[in-house]
């Protein structure tokens, strides 16, 4: 709960207007964005992602499997991360 309220503090106690204070959100939400695309892209630059799609060949499996695969893919591939 002390935490929580250190948060807010530095946009409730100051004496600025509403638009710099949406300005600021906006800011540290481009930052986090910005970090986690880098994160994305150094780590695709980094796994062995065309090793491992070279090997399937996804032509030949029908789309009903790979609809039904793709939860299970995103699950795993979410556990992962």
């Amino acid at each position: 709960m002390m935490w929580a309220a250190c948060w807010k503090a530095p946009f409730s106690k100051l004496r600025i207007p509403i638009s710099a204070k949406v300005f600021l959100r906006q800011w540290f939400l481009k930052i986090a964005l910005g970090l986690s695309g880098f994160i994305g892209r150094s780590l695709a630059e980094v796994s062995p992602v065309t090793a491992l799609t070279g090997q399937m060949d996804l032509s030949a499996m029908p789309g009903r499997v790979f609809l039904a695969l793709l939860p299970v893919l995103i699950t795993v591939g979410g556990q992962v991360a």
